[in-house]
């Protein structure tokens, strides 16, 4: 697999990924010992060829490390794989479908001027029937390419009525499909805009093989489906790490001072201006920001603080590391400060120097070369799909004043005469209860992006959490902290399959900013307790290790669980025998159940 994607150039022409991608694809069932979890079974349907995004989209999904199995349906039968129960798409039980047709293969619109209000309504009720068949016969997410709005009569000086009934029809689709748990809506009309309506469809492609996509468009979308994939299997970026000089800003502030660099909202600096800004919206939506910069914090500081173009202020950034030290050595300790792995990180430098060297030093991090144009920036920063999220939840929105708080944690725990001095000053107080609908999205992203103290990393969809809710033999637990620093949202999440006088454990985690104070001791002791009532004589678990969640090996053992036979591979089974059994509450946490009829009670 490396050894192929190795052939591949730089800036590879289409002829090079359809190659490549194409032998990806032949090599069939991944290597013996490839983790199941990076795997994946991806759909494809379509109203018209769709055979080429096959391969660039294959070569997306291994430089993620995920061995892809994708099954493109038949010319134009996007409905008939989608309503036969037993079509090929179904017997290959994906666990992501890409459903990309044009509206005129939904619905006759040859003379769109003609009641135009019936033929959007039209379009959309058949769409929805369409996404209401597949969710009754597959859990897979499904990801739903809006339409691309034509222009047909561009140098008219006129009205074009030719893109309204697209407009309408996209708008109202996403409104009908809003909240949707198995259903995400592609934005292929924005793609195309910013590739170019001209340029992402080829009309000879189109008339010699039906083929839609341009070749040159092609890439973009491969890799926005990738997104879908990355964010699917929880292979997201959370943190995004910046250089100053040259990034934020023009000019070098040790030399031009922090009124010299170029910075302001129009004409020369606005290129940075408008980056921060974009940068500023990553941060709203829950990505965690961060400074590696090779500068005298004391030239650096004006600007942060008080520069009146400078977006971006010292509060924004979760970590700050402005010093000379190797930048490697930084994004180290940027990583354990936030308590996050390396290759939760994305690296943006203007220095070509310092990214290959952080390339060969820590190759988990991701570095991508910015633009030589800081003009740029800005449509670079919005092609990246490493922080992309099937969900943004109230905990992402908050998550930087979230992580201010955590830094308020380690400042008091380093003051406190003990742990339990430091944990009985919080003042702890757990929330737990059975899962509602309204926290489905948070418990499928906690599945999917919480790694370190996580015993099994099984990934859920938003549908397969909404579905396990529906089992009744399932329980669902969930956990929120807060403490005297502030509220840290629902942290924690507990899964357990109930059958007759035993029950295991599926799903057991904890967000790494609620780690360190036994709160996840607590929080099963109270589960355990909760299943003891339902008629549970027996609690199992496993433990499967992974390269990020070695701190969780133990935690069964130290709940009290007996080890169930040898371990392979570092793999565990546990058990506890819950007929003689007792929790004895902590008196450093202040537990409350969210609903007290819930409590002993089968779904």
């Amino acid at each position: 697999m490396a050894g192929l994607l190795a052939t591949l150039s730089k800036t590879p022409s289409y002829a090079e990924v359809q190659r490549v991608g194409g032998q990806l694809l032949e090599l069939g069932q991944p290597p013996t010992g490839w983790a199941s979890a990076a795997t994946i079974r991806i759909g494809i349907v379509s109203s018209f060829t769709a055979a080429p995004l096959a391969p660039p989209l294959a070569v997306e999904c291994h430089r993620l490390g995920i061995w892809p199995s994708v099954y493109v349906g038949g010319y134009g039968q996007f409905r008939q794989e989608v309503l036969d129960r037993d079509s090929e798409l179904y017997r290959g039980e994906p666990d992501i479908v890409f459903l990309i047709a044009e509206l005129e293969a939904v619905v006759p619109v040859e003379d769109d001027s003609r009641a135009p209000a019936a033929i959007v309504n039209r379009a959309v009720a058949e769409l929805v029937t369409l996404v209401d068949a597949f969710k009754s016969r597959s859990q897979a997410l499904l990801v739903l390419f809006d339409f691309n709005v034509p222009v047909r009569f561009p140098f008219s000086i006129g009205t074009d009525p030719s893109g309204v009934l697209h407009q309408e029809v996209n708008a109202k689709l996403r409104e009908a499909l809003a909240g949707d748990p198995q259903v995400r809506i592609f934005a292929y009309d924005a793609l195309c805009a910013h590739h170019g309506k001209e340029r992402s469809s080829n009309a000879k492609m189109r008339r010699l093989g039906d083929i839609r996509i341009s070749d040159s468009l092609l890439p973009a979308v491969a890799r926005k489906c990738a997104g879908y994939v990355r964010a699917l299997k929880g292979i997201v970026a959370k943190c995004l790490v910046l250089d100053l000089d040259g990034t934020l800003w023009g000019g070098t502030v040790g030399e031009d001072g922090p009124h010299g660099v170029r910075l302001q909202d129009r004409g020369s600096g606005s290129e940075y201006y408008e980056f921060q800004r974009a940068i500023a919206e990553l941060r709203r939506r829950g990505v965690l920001l961060a400074v590696n910069s090779q500068n005298h914090i004391e030239d650096v500081r004006p600007i942060l603080r008080d520069h009146p173009y400078c977006v971006l202020r010292e509060a924004s950034f979760a970590a700050v590391r402005v010093n000379w030290l190797d930048k490697a050595v930084n994004l180290r300790s940027i990583a354990e400060e936030l308590d996050l792995g390396l290759d939760s990180l994305v690296y943006l430098d203007d220095d070509a120097v310092q990214r290959a060297w952080i390339r060969r030093a820590l190759p988990e991090v991701a570095v991508y070369d910015l633009p030589d144009d800081p003009a740029e920036y800005v449509a670079f920063l919005w092609e990246l799909v490493d922080f992309e999220s099937l969900t943004v939840t109230n905990e992402d929105r908050a998550r930087a004043s979230l992580y201010a708080d955590a830094r308020k944690r380690k400042d008091l725990a380093a003051t406190a005469p003990s742990r339990e001095d430091f944990i009985a000053s919080l003042c702890v107080h757990l929330v737990i209860g059975r899962m509602t609908e309204r926290e489905i999205g948070r418990v499928a992203q906690l599945t999917r992006k919480t790694n370190q103290f996580n015993l099994t990393t099984r990934r859920y969809s938003d549908a397969e959490i909404a579905a396990l809710m529906r089992r009744p033999n399932m329980l669902i637990y969930t956990l929120e902290v807060a403490d005297v620093f502030g509220h840290c949202g629902l942290v924690g999440v507990i899964i357990i399959e109930v059958r007759d006088d035993r029950a295991a454990i599926d799903t057991c985690l904890l967000s790494c900013r609620a780690l360190g104070l036994r709160i996840e001791h607590v929080f099963l002791g109270e589960v355990a307790e909760d299943v003891k009532r339902v008629g549970v004589k027996t609690l199992t678990g496993e433990y499967l290790p992974n390269n990020r969640n070695s701190a969780a090996a133990t935690f069964f053992e130290s709940c009290h669980f007996q080890q169930a036979g040898e371990s392979c591979l570092g793999r565990s089974r546990w058990m506890l025998s819950l007929v003689q059994w007792h929790h004895d509450r902590s008196a450093l946490h202040r537990v409350t159940w969210r609903n007290e009829d819930d409590r002993g009670q089968c779904l």
